[in-house]
């Protein structure tokens, strides 16, 4: 399946997971996410969230993913990236997360039987 999102509606079977307030498809998906939202399970920092915004589409058997993304960070964590989501035990995130005008990093998060591992490299 390719999708462009070069209509003006979501391509037939996509659905939002946590659906931001703002959002629209013109040439592309533009999402204005709500403050404070992420996915992330039980670690040493002690707090759960599976209240970020994903565009989900059900996929069966072996896949590849392919995107590009852009993003304007407005407070330090921001981020944007994929999501492969089978429950809200069970996915993985991969992002670029904004922590200053320095400073990137690119991140995974790997959630299995809910319970979150992160690894991080730096990015100018």
């Amino acid at each position: 399946m390719r999708c462009d999102f070069s209509t003006a509606t979501l391509p037939p079977g996509f659905r939002w997971l946590n659906e931001p307030k703002t959002w629209r498809v013109d040439c592309g998906l533009h999402v204005q996410t709500d403050p404070a939202t992420d996915f992330w399970q039980r670690t040493h920092y002690g707090f759960q969230r599976t209240d970020g915004h994903a565009l989900l589409t059900p996929v069966k058997g072996d896949f590849a993913v392919e995107t590009a993304v852009e993003f304007t960070a407005l407070t330090r964590y921001d981020q944007c990236g994929l999501l492969a989501w089978v429950n809200g035990e069970n996915w993985i995130k991969c992002s670029i997360e904004w922590e200053t005008p320095a400073l990137s990093r690119l991140g995974s998060v790997v959630t299995n039987q809910g319970w979150s591992d992160w690894a991080t490299q730096d990015v100018p």
